[in-house]
Order: structure tokens, then sequence, then C-alpha cells
């Protein structure tokens, strides 16, 4: 990448180390990522295997729910993971940094809820709780510095009307 997309980007090319910074941030993005959908999809696995032991019929019927809604999340957080290592996530660094946060949310609340024992989970649900909260921590921290990055990258136009051009 030498010239023609940084300098549609940037106005100019960017450092090596610039460069290798963003595609390590991104590439702690896909692990994230991967580790929250499998934690999703453990747990969505989980609601369906306690399916059967379930004894109120309330119980059954909020567990398809959740089991859709965990594995629907792994799906997404799998893809996003996948875009952010590509061109268009290191394009859009500051997106996938809000994204990463919006997950990290999503992946402290449902870890809450099921650490607390308000999903209709029959066992496991401390340690699956506990895993996607720390993933969920992890995600926000990473969310935060994607989008922060992106803030600290913004310079100063030569042009004469001095707009101020994203770096990223």
């Amino acid at each position: 990448m030498s010239g023609g997309l940084e300098t549609w980007l940037i106005g100019g090319p960017i450092s090596r180390h610039m460069r290798s910074n963003l595609k390590r941030m991104a590439a702690l993005g896909l692990v994230l990522s991967l580790l929250g959908a499998l934690l999703d999809f453990a747990s969505g696995t989980a609601v369906l295997r306690g399916l059967s032991m379930m004894e109120p019929m309330s119980l059954q019927q909020t567990a398809i729910p959740w089991t859709i809604s965990l594995y629907s999340l792994g799906i997404v957080l799998v893809i996003t993971g996948l875009l952010g290592v590509s061109s268009v996530g290191l394009i859009r660094m500051r997106t996938m940094g809000f994204l990463m946060l919006l997950y990290g949310i999503t992946m402290v609340g449902v870890g809450a809820l099921m650490y607390e024992g308000y999903t209709p989970m029959m066992a496991n649900t401390a340690l699956l709780g506990l895993g996607m909260m720390g993933v969920g921590i992890v995600m926000l921290v990473n969310g935060v510095l994607m989008a922060r990055r992106t803030d600290m990258m913004q310079t100063r136009s030569s042009s004469p009307s001095g707009g101020v051009h994203t770096l990223i």
C-alpha cells in the first residue's frame, strides 16, 4: 500500500509503524469477536441442552428466544470480526470501534444476566457468564482504543480552507 488507497484515505502515506498498530488493533478485534462468538454459541447450546430438563412451560418458552438471540449475536460477532481485519474495517476504524463498544456492552449485560441466573440455563451459567463479562470488558477497552485512535489521527489540512481531514 504505497500510494493509491492511503492517499485517498488520508491525503498522504502513513508510517509503517502506524499501519502495523492499526492492523494489530484489528487483529485483536477479530480474536475478541471470535472468542465472544464461541461463548455465545456455547451459551446458546447450553440453553438448548437444558430445554428438556425445564419443568415450567414458561421457562421452555423463554429458552428459544434466548437461544436465537445468542446464536444471532455470535453470527454478528463473526461477521464484524472478519470485516474488521479487511480493508473495510481498516478504513472505518472508528465505526468498528463503536461497534466493538456496543458488542462489549451487550456481552457484559448478557454475561451479568447469565451469572445472576436470569437466563433459562440449567448448568454452566456462572462460568459462561463470567467469560462473557470478561470478553465484554476487553471489547469495551478495545473499542475505546479503536475509536480514540482515529480521533488522535486527525490533522490540519494544508489546503487554504484549513479543513480537518481524518487519517483513517
